[in-house]
């Protein structure tokens, strides 16, 4: 296995992408000093891509607020779990997309960790 992290705060990913858009919501996610975060609005899209071709097998994303939401709901494929401020995907895939499913608020996100399959 291979593990990346990304810190929000250095924002540097160097096996793949990092893709977030605003779908949805007016505001596009952004980081902020304050809390040394990034704001996930809620409609808003982060697509995780590995661009060496190996598989994502799990992802680990920290959060400064508590992450209560349904697991499932806002992944494209696999299985997320929620405990706390982590949110706990797995599964198998060049390419993860997840939207954050609240309709208001944000998910302050702090560290994104990917494993890949070696």
């Amino acid at each position: 296995h291979l593990t990346d992290t990304f810190n929000c705060s250095t924002q540097v990913y160097e096996n793949g992408n990092i893709l977030i858009e605003k779908g949805s919501n007016s505001n596009p996610t952004k980081y902020y000093d304050t809390g040394a975060a990034a704001r996930f609005y809620g409609g808003n899209i982060l697509t995780l891509e590995n661009t060496l071709g190996l598989a994502i097998t799990g992802i680990k994303i920290q959060s400064v607020s508590n992450l209560a939401t349904d697991a499932n709901s806002d992944f494209d494929s696999g299985t997320a779990t929620y405990n706390g401020n982590t949110l706990t995907w797995s599964g198998s895939s060049t390419k993860v997309v997840m939207t954050n499913p609240q309709s208001s608020g944000h998910i302050r996100i702090s560290r994104i960790e990917i494993t890949y399959l070696k």
